[in-house]
């Protein structure tokens, strides 16, 4: 399975391991005592600095508990419910609880490698691999969606001038698809199933549009289509349910 990462989360992690100057060491696993990040699976699947003391949550300080983690998105107890969370760490991590460890190199790999916003890891039971590339992430809904439907709906109402009414999503360009992502985000018809508790899923800053911390512009093609369908989907069951009042 693959877990995202934000990014500017793991390299707190990572800044706080290599300033730390005693390091934590996992259990019977000595090589493990030098700078690096631990690899989680328990309440969820994270990452976090080995520095010792352990990076703590901001208001927790003074306290024993309250360690800060990098939490994957898929995993994250603090955003999900408990069946989302912990089916997709069962499916990631495994059913067991855990440690890995992640070296300084490998970490420092990772973000060199990688152009984006987000960091992505391929994990399963027995391994994991971190990759490199551009990322952009996708919450689990729009990526069901890519699996599992074709990119046939039509448009049933234009919402910019000059996209015609019954186009096929499949045939827009990616001027367009970006254009009529715009004008339902502006209508007001994005929010509905898209708004995080951080309310941070879609922010406008300037004349950009924004999807979780990444330009809609650097989006792939596919992504637009899956994410044009699923708001035309959320606008339509928004105002069946506004004519049925």
């Amino acid at each position: 399975m693959q877990l995202t990462f934000i990014r500017s989360e793991v390299e707190q992690q990572i800044v706080h391991a290599r300033r730390s100057t005693k390091h934590k060491v996992i259990f019977d696993r000595p090589e493990t005592d030098k700078p690096g990040l631990w690899l989680g699976g328990d309440q969820g699947v994270y990452l976090m600095s080995n520095g010792d003391p352990s990076l703590r949550e901001p208001h927790e300080i003074e306290a024993e508990s309250g360690s800060l983690m990098a939490y994957a998105e898929e995993c994250n107890p603090r955003k999900l419910s408990f069946n989302e969370w912990r089916d997709n760490k069962d499916a990631s991590y495994g059913g067991s609880d855990g440690t890995d460890f992640i070296s300084m190199e490998e970490a420092m790999n990772w973000l060199e490698g990688t152009t984006g916003s987000f960091l992505l890891m391929d994990i399963s039971e027995d391994s994991f691999a971190l990759l490199t590339g551009q990322t952009v992430f996708l919450p689990g809904s729009l990526r069901r969606a890519m699996e599992e439907r074709d990119y046939d709906l039509r448009l049933q109402k234009a919402q910019v001038t000059g996209i015609k009414a019954g186009l096929m999503v499949k045939d827009m360009s990616r001027h367009d698809l970006i254009r009529q992502i715009a004008a339902l985000h502006l209508s007001g018809h994005v929010t509905p199933g898209f708004t995080s508790r951080q309310n941070t899923t879609f922010l406008q800053r300037g004349n950009q549009l924004w999807f979780h911390q990444v330009p809609v512009t650097d989006m792939t093609e596919e992504d637009l289509m899956v994410m044009l369908m699923t708001l035309l989907e959320k606008r339509d069951e928004r105002q069946t349910v506004t004519a049925g009042r």
